[in-house]
């Protein structure tokens, strides 16, 4: 990942040859004109199997994640195939791009919307990318020719100078519905009256919202700058709503502008389910839901076990996780603010959680702090469920675990970003001592 925060630093990309040589499964070399599917796909980069056959994507993840198992001591462990996305194109519902401006030929200001290239400042646009939503490159297109039209500058990071450095857009996809946030240095006047043209012109745009980070370097939220700042705190509403409205697991799940949500909402449900099997619950079970964002797996879990203690740092994700629970009448999860390394072995050493039998986590792309893994093995569960969007921090927090007593048995990836080479993966783990 989305502080806790997956709020990433500014998206960047790599470069690479229009056309790529595969092997498909009959071992002929294949040539694929990537061009076909993405006009931009030999600049941006952030796709490089774009024009790989599906297929071939999914066992190429399975053969990823059993390399880094084997490659870590975890050979002996179970390695699913890869879990397909129901849509490889047009599935993307998050995006968070950065912008910038620049002088045409005919000496016309043009807006790029996308993505950093490399160790450079430069902004290369993404286009009417095949990956985001169809509403999605809907309003991006419309941004890029009403920005600068409007007397909207954007930022320059070496003058340091100049209003909207990012995008930000979250697609529901139970409704369609967007939410917009715009980051910008200042609250200029002139927004407030962009953004009602925009609601407007768009009318599943739920609401604008403003986030201010006038600080320098490329951090998109306050918060990624100061894990100490509360980012909803430089939020300000321009227009319409500042939430979205989403349903995952037959639950109804609110997210604000700055919360994490998931890119690819029936991915993330399937994995939900998928960790309510595995947590095989019982109607006295207690469960400890780390790094629990908006809610949406203690909640589903909730429905089956007798109590869940859910822990996120993030303020707005926890206001949302608490309006989901009494949207949903759930009333046996709580609630905790703040960072899991400091907060849950508090709560553990003052006897706030006890004994607990299923543990699930979700954190960044960073992985636990050994704080966090230590606290967990106190409370001596059955079992941990622990979902990853990298592997490779995994497989360093599954060897902490190895050492404290918890064993891996398997491993089952999920395609979350199909066209890339990145997928989520979800690891059980029980005592060293269970059958």
């Amino acid at each position: 990942m989305e502080t806790k925060s997956r709020q990433p630093s500014p998206p960047s990309l790599s470069t690479h040859s229009r056309k790529r040589m595969f092997v498909n499964r009959s071992g002929l070399a294949e040539k694929v004109d990537r061009d076909s599917i993405c006009k931009h796909a030999d600049l941006c980069g952030s796709c490089p199997l774009i024009d790989v056959p599906y297929n071939q994507q999914l066992s190429g993840k399975s053969d990823d994640l059993r390399k880094m198992a084997d490659d870590a001591g975890f050979s002996n462990v179970i390695v699913r195939d890869c879990a397909p996305s129901p849509d490889t194109l047009g599935y993307r519902r998050t995006v968070k791009l950065a912008v910038d401006s620049f002088t045409d030929m005919n000496d016309r200001v043009r807006v790029s919307i996308g993505l950093y290239k490399p160790t450079t400042h430069k902004v290369i646009d993404v286009g009417r990318c095949p990956i985001h939503s169809d509403r999605v490159n809907e309003l991006l297109a419309f941004l890029r020719g009403e920005i600068w039209r409007d007397g909207l500058t954007t930022y320059n990071e070496r003058s340091r100078r100049g209003l909207l450095r990012y995008v930000i857009v979250k697609n529901s996809f139970a409704t369609n519905q967007i939410l917009l946030t715009l980051v910008v240095t200042e609250n200029d006047p002139k927004l407030k009256a962009f953004a009602r043209k925009l609601c407007e012109k768009f009318s599943y745009l739920n609401g604008v919202t403003l986030h201010i980070n006038n600080k320098t370097g490329n951090a998109i939220f306050s918060s990624d700058i100061d894990p100490e700042t509360d980012a909803t705190e430089n939020n300000i509403l321009i227009a319409g709503l500042d939430t979205l409205n989403e349903r995952i697991c037959d639950l109804k799940i609110r997210y604000s502008a700055t919360s994490f949500m998931q890119v690819n909402p029936p991915v993330a449900e399937k994995i939900y389910y998928r960790i309510a099997d595995l947590a095989s619950l019982r109607s006295t079970d207690t469960v400890v839901d780390v790094y629990c964002g908006v809610g949406s797996i203690g909640l589903n879990l909730a429905r089956q076990a007798g109590r869940v203690i859910a822990i996120e740092e993030t303020p707005s994700s926890v206001s949302d996780a608490k309006w989901n629970a009494e949207q949903n009448n759930l009333h046996n999860i709580e609630f905790f603010e703040g960072r899991a390394e400091d907060l849950l072995p508090r709560l553990v050493s003052q006897k706030q959680i006890t004994k607990t039998d299923i543990i699930t986590l979700n954190p960044s792309r960073r992985g636990c702090q050994p704080a966090v893994i230590e606290a967990i093995t106190t409370l001596q569960p059955r079992a941990i469920i622990y979902m990853s969007c990298s592997a490779r921090s995994l497989m360093r927090d599954l060897k902490h675990f190895e050492k404290l007593g918890y064993r891996t048995v398997s491993f089952e990836p999920f395609d979350m970003f199909p066209r890339t080479p990145h997928y989520e993966v979800l690891a059980h783990l029980v005592p060293n001592n269970a059958p």
